[in-house]
């Protein structure tokens, strides 16, 4: 038997603050832990309201005790309230081993557990607040929880943007990740950035392109990593081609001090089934333990502000609603789907009450809150991922941009073209994605700040459970030794199926059954491949059917 961590706190709680989970960047210093936190308001007096990083936070303002989290919602909260007993958690799985464990009815909600047959982008993830287990739900981004004389309430975040023009938005976004890459790049601590052929990952390089001095630095100390998928012909040579006008080798060496421990196959399935099911539905296992020593900037936020659902052949997008018509076809019933589409609705009009920028349609809304979310912290305890184009800086500027700015990539032209506009005259591995004549004429020049101050790197990893608690897993039977994570899954799906026939049936219905089955049977488990992502999201659906019934 082995264990793992999970937040969880409840109204049988002795809950203890100041609290933190995970990482956050306040400013320009860099929290990781518990620990670490209560060290850094200890020395500091600016604690930043929703800070950037995957977290949960709690503290206490005068008669309210107050659950906030990163300002995108990375770190993911559901929450259950209902007669005298409320409880909070960072897995749905958990939730429903305490409502067992106190003997408190559990309902199942069909429409939430239908939506998960999808291979469709927008039900790769949760779609709604509303959940497989009906009275527990999502906390939205927008939202804290508030414990007041030992009740739970929800109450809408307070944000106050102090930046109220596009060109001011700019300059601070510049201003603040310049300083937070500094700080890690002169902090003894490891850099992972992957590089492509795209604008994405070229913006956050280009913060680093920068700071080429501090870059070198750190090349030829072996303490940070600039990686390209060699099986990307593409995206591999033009990533070599930017890393020669730095006289850095792509895929070249990390020193050891900074690689993370492995998981075992056993742990790795475990775990990602604990804190994905009914959140996340492709095949994407951790491989291993979070690494405090080495942090990963991915290009992850950057679809935030750019259209994605219903994207036709020619460029131009369907509209929201008749791309939604879509998923009908995974329902047993109009009613579910047409519930389904109520869920949306319902969701996106609490987002828009946080939205400041009405130009921003629908379907980016949802986008930004759920699937950019969900995918990017598919493993948010597993994997040290700072989303920087998926923060409030970047977030602000496109508060105060003009549709055609957010739609056509303007923002990330203007901050490469300020951080080094040489990046800019390398093409891009897809035409579309190189400058227009308008982006050009419209990219704007600003003067950021200039000062010599950087922030402290505070990492004190704390093994104490405050707040949290432990989650013991049994050791598998014999028939999964040597197994992989897949192969552990899709045994155990089959298991599932064998075992339970009539019960899946009934849930799913004879057809839908037999399909599933049959594309589970046709997965080739000997391969070296362990992660299907969207190709095996019946396995998901098989697990979350476990969930219910068992």
């Amino acid at each position: 038997m082995y264990s793992t961590k999970v937040f969880y706190v409840s109204s049988d709680s002795n809950i203890k603050y100041p609290f933190l989970d995970g990482f956050a960047f306040f400013n320009a210093d860099l929290v990781i832990g518990n620990n670490a936190y209560r060290e850094y308001i200890n020395e500091n007096n600016n604690n930043e309201d929703y800070p950037d990083g995957c977290c949960v936070i709690i503290n206490k303002k005068d008669d309210k005790i107050i659950i906030k989290r990163d300002y995108h919602g990375y770190y993911p909260i559901y929450y259950y309230k209902k007669d005298n007993f409320w409880c909070v958690s960072s897995s749905i799985l958990h939730i429903q081993k305490k409502l067992k464990e106190k003997k408190i009815n559990i309902e199942y909600d069909n429409v939430n557990i239908e939506i998960w047959k999808s291979k469709l982008a927008l039900a790769l993830q949760a779609s709604s607040y509303y959940t497989f287990i009906k009275d527990v739900k999502l906390l939205p981004v927008g939202c804290d929880l508030i414990i007041k004389n030992g009740k739970l309430d929800i109450e809408y975040r307070k944000i106050d943007n102090i930046y109220k023009t596009y060109q001011e938005s700019l300059e601070n976004c510049l201003y603040i990740w310049r300083k937070r890459f500094e700080t890690v790049l002169r902090n003894d601590i490891g850099v992972r950035m992957e590089l492509t052929g795209g604008i994405d990952s070229r913006t956050l390089f280009s913060f680093v392109a920068n700071k080429n001095n501090l870059l070198d630095f750190k090349y030829r100390n072996n303490s940070i990593f600039i990686y390209s998928d060699v099986n990307h012909k593409e995206d591999f040579y033009i990533a070599n081609k930017i890393s020669s006008v730095y006289n850095i080798k792509i895929n070249g060496h990390l020193n050891e001090k900074y690689h993370a421990k492995s998981l075992s196959s056993c742990e790795s399935y475990n775990n990602w089934r604990y804190y994905n099911i009914g959140r996340y539905s492709p095949i994407v296992f951790p491989t291993s333990k979070f690494n405090i020593n080495c942090i990963n900037f991915g290009g992850e936020g950057g679809e935030d502000n750019r259209g994605f659902y219903g994207r036709e052949d020619n460029g131009s997008f369907i509209p929201f609603e008749v791309y939604l018509k879509k998923y009908q076809q995974y329902f047993s019933k109009k009613e579910f789907y047409d519930k389904w589409v109520e869920y949306i609705y319902e969701a996106l009009e609490i987002i828009k009450k946080n939205n400041v920028n009405k130009n921003i349609s629908d379907s980016i809304l949802h986008y930004r809150e759920f699937r950019s979310t969900h995918h990017t912290s598919k493993f948010p305890f597993y994997k040290f991922n700072c989303a920087v184009l998926g923060s409030k800086y970047f977030h602000n500027i496109a508060c105060y941009a003009e549709k055609e700015s957010i739609e056509n990539g303007q923002i990330l032209y203007d901050i490469i073209n300020n951080n080094d506009n040489h990046l800019l005259m390398i093409p891009f591995d897809k035409e579309y994605k190189n400058m227009t004549s308008i982006n050009i004429k419209r990219l704007m020049n600003v003067i950021v700040q200039s000062d010599s101050l950087y922030g402290k790197v505070y990492n004190y990893y704390d093994e104490k459970l405050i707040n949290m608690e432990c989650v013991n897993f049994e050791l598998m039977d014999d028939e999964f030794n040597n197994c992989n994570s897949l192969q552990i899954l899709i045994k155990k799906s089959k298991n599932i199926i064998n075992e339970n026939k009539d019960i899946v049936i009934d849930i799913l219905g004879k057809e839908f059954f037999d399909k599933m089955n049959k594309d589970i049977l046709s997965i080739d488990y000997n391969s070296n491949r362990i992660n299907l992502h969207a190709d095996g999201v019946l396995l998901h659906l098989c697990e979350l059917i476990k969930s219910v019934i068992s």
